[in-house]
């Protein structure tokens, strides 16, 4: 079963998106998907909480990747980084840090959704 699996890991951690809060235009089922996510892992996180599992969800909005480069352009993620707080767009190697850390901080993060 899904908690006989996870027992040992203890926290699970699903990528979601800041689509989920949006919606997009251009993607319709990609933005409904990731917000199906979200609410899952909030839904989980008050089941398994008695289980001693641990489930959050991180939403990562944009991720500086090839495709995002070749769809966009660099004209639109400049325009784009300059709107964000951090002045920044995530690389792939940033979100796979926020991940780490997240999985190997003592803090619950059950049923939590972070935004980066």
């Amino acid at each position: 079963s899904f908690v006989k699996f996870f027992k040992k890991k203890k926290k699970i951690i699903i990528i979601s998106s800041n689509s989920s809060l949006r919606g997009s235009p251009s993607m319709p089922a990609y933005a409904s998907s990731k917000a199906s996510l979200d609410n899952l892992v909030k839904s989980f996180g008050m089941i398994y909480e008695s289980a001693n599992l641990s489930i959050s969800s991180m939403r990562f909005s944009p991720v500086l990747t090839s495709r995002l480069i070749k769809s966009k352009g660099l004209k639109w993620i400049n325009k784009l980084k300059n709107k964000m707080p951090s002045k920044k767009i995530l690389t792939p190697s940033d979100t796979s840090k926020f991940i780490l850390k997240k999985l190997f901080t003592k803090k619950n993060i059950n049923g939590k959704n972070y935004n980066y």
